[in-house]
């Protein structure tokens, strides 16, 4: 995870375009997962899609994805898990009905299979799902769409 102040140089609805000195040793890469909290206290999740250093400042653009994210704890329940017990963190992208976006579930990289079964945990309810198709996938992250598990 990197933890690096960025400043804004240019907000949008569906962009961001962050600096920093380059001084700062953190690493990125395009198409590396970013979440931004606003000086109003909200998590936004962006893309990186453009990466360009100056003389002295780096910066990045970011896309911008729909929703306010939840954080989410998932496990998967398939075969090549089994005697993995352990949750991993996951974010939940909520439907966007103005967007035409369905909900969507940003896990770690690789864990996407077509039709695995996965337990979420948001605190409060355990949800069974089955993972059904890969919308994006990144260097540090996969966005996927998903049904109950029943369906």
């Amino acid at each position: 995870a990197i933890t690096a102040f960025w400043q804004l140089l240019l907000d949008t609805p569906q962009e961001m375009l962050l600096g920093r000195p380059l001084d700062d040793s953190s690493r990125i890469s395009l198409q590396q997962l970013f979440g931004i909290t606003t000086d109003k206290g909200h998590t936004l999740l962006g893309v990186a899609r453009s990466l360009e250093e100056t003389e002295t400042v780096l910066e990045t653009g970011l896309r911008l994805l729909p929703g306010l994210p939840r954080p989410l704890l998932a496990r998967a329940l398939d075969l090549v898990r089994i005697g993995q017990d352990r949750y991993s963190e996951a974010l939940l992208l909520p439907e966007a009905p103005a967007l035409k976006v369905t909900a969507s579930l940003i896990i770690p990289a690789s864990w996407y299979r077509q039709g695995r079964p996965l337990d979420l945990w948001d605190g409060e309810t355990l949800t069974r799902i089955r993972l059904t198709q890969v919308i994006e996938r990144g260097s540090n992250y996969e966005r996927v769409q998903f049904l109950p598990a029943g369906s």
